[in-house]
C-alpha cells in the first residue's frame, strides 16, 4: 500500500463521508425517477432484467402496479436513506438489493442496463464491505472508532476501483472489439445523431446539431473518440498520481462526461458526481467536521452552564 497515493491520508471520516454521497446520490436517482409512469404500461410488456430473471413469469403480474410501484419506492428510500444515516449494515444490504431489482422493473419495459447504473450497484456493495459506519453514521459516537489507517486506505481503494474499472473496461473494450472501425468519424457522427433524437432526463441543448452543420468542426471527430479512450484507460493510474497529475484527470474526466453531454445528449451526471470522491477530501473534511464538533462542545458547555445557574422559581406558602 506504501506506493497507492490515492487518500494515503483516508481516516474513518474519510470512509463514512464516501458511504453519505453515494447513496445520497442513489436516493436521488431514486426520488426524482419517474417509475410511476410505468403504470400505464400493459405488464405484458415487461421483460426481465438482472435478477429479475430469477423470478417466475407468473410473479410478474402487476409488477408495474401503482400500488406496488410506490410501497417498493417508498421502501427503497427508506432504506437508503437509512444507509446514508449509518443505522447498521443492513440498511446498506437491503440498499444496494432494492436498487438493483429498482433497475430491472425500471428498465424492463424498455432500454437495458447499463454502466452508468450498474457501477453504482457495484459501489453500494463494495461500501457493505468496509467499516464505513465507524464514523459519520449514529450508531457510532464521536470521536470515532479508528482502526488501523490501513484499513480505511483500503476499503477507498476498493470502493473507488470500481469507478476505475469502468473506464478501463470500456477504453479497452472499444480497442478490441470495434477498433479501428471504431474511430472513423462517420460511427460519432451516428451517435450524434442517435443522441439528438433519443429523450432523455434533459433538454437538448443544440450544440449537437450546431457541430454537424458545420463542416470545420467535423475534422475533431478524427481524434475525439480516441482521445476519450487514452482517457478511460489513463484511469488505472489514479491510485498512484500525485496530486497534481491526479486533478488534471480528474478535471480531464469531467470536461469528458460534460462533452458527452452536450455533443450527445446522453448524460452521466452520476459518474461525474463520483469523480469528486478522487479528490484527496480527508483533510478539509476533519477540518470543518473539528470546528463543527468545537462549536457545538462551545454551545453544550454554554446551556449546561445555563442549566445548572437557573434558579427556579418557588412558591410562596400562603399565610
Amino acid at each position: 500500500m506504501k506506493k497507492v497515493l490515492l487518500h494515503a491520508d483516508a481516516d474513518s471520516r474519510t470512509l463514512g463521508f464516501a458511504r453519505i454521497f453515494i447513496f445520497a446520490i442513489v436516493f436521488t436517482h431514486v426520488f426524482f425517477d419517474r417509475t410511476l409512469v410505468l403504470s400505464y404500461l400493459d405488464s405484458a410488456l415487461f421483460f426481465p432484467q438482472g435478477i429479475l430473471k430469477l423470478v417466475p413469469s407468473d410473479y410478474w403480474i402487476g409488477i408495474n402496479s401503482v400500488g406496488f410501484l410506490l410501497v417498493f419506492k417508498i421502501l427503497l428510500l427508506y432504506f437508503l436513506f437509512g444507509a446514508i444515516l449509518g443505522i447498521n449494515h443492513w440498511f446498506l444490504y437491503a440498499s444496494y438489493i432494492g436498487f438493483a431489482i429498482f433497475l430491472g422493473i425500471e428498465k424492463g419495459f424498455g432500454g437495458h442496463v447499463d454502466h452508468r447504473e450498474l457501477f453504482l450497484v457495484y459501489i453500494m456493495f463494495s461500501l457493505s464491505l468496509t467499516p464505513c459506519l465507524d464514523s459519520l453514521s449514529v450508531s457510532r459516537s464521536e470521536p470515532p472508532d479508528e482502526k488501523n489507517p490501513e484499513v480505511y486506505r483500503a476499503a477507498m481503494l476498493l470502493v473507488l476501483m470500481v469507478p476505475i474499472l469502468e473506464y478501463v473496461y470500456i477504453g479497452i473494450a472499444r480497442l478490441f472489439i470495434g477498433f479501428p472501425e471504431v474511430f472513423h468519424p462517420d460511427i460519432m457522427k451516428g451517435w450524434i445523431l442517435h443522441g439528438m433524437i433519443r429523450p432523455t432526463r434533459f433538454p437538448s441543448t443544440g450544440i449537437a446539431g450546431y457541430y454537424l452543420s458545420h463542416s470545420w468542426l467535423n475534422w475533431t471527430l478524427y481524434f475525439i473518440l480516441a482521445f476519450s479512450t487514452v482517457l478511460e484507460l489513463l484511469a488505472l493510474l489514479f491510485p498512484f498520481l500525485k496530486e497534481w497529475p491526479k486533478r488534471l484527470l480528474i478535471f480531464s474526466l469531467m470536461g469528458f462526461h460534460i462533452s458527452i453531454f452536450l455533443i450527445m445528449n446522453i448524460v452521466f451526471i452520476e459518474n461525474l458526481a463520483v469523480l469528486f470522491l478522487f479528490f484527496n477530501y480527508g483533510p478539509y473534511l476533519n477540518k470543518c467536521l473539528g470546528l463543527f464538533l468545537e462549536k457545538g462542545k462551545v454551545l453544550r458547555d454554554l446551556g449546561h452552564r445555563a442549566l445548572l445557574n437557573f434558579k427556579y422559581p418557588t412558591s410562596e406558602k400562603a399565610d
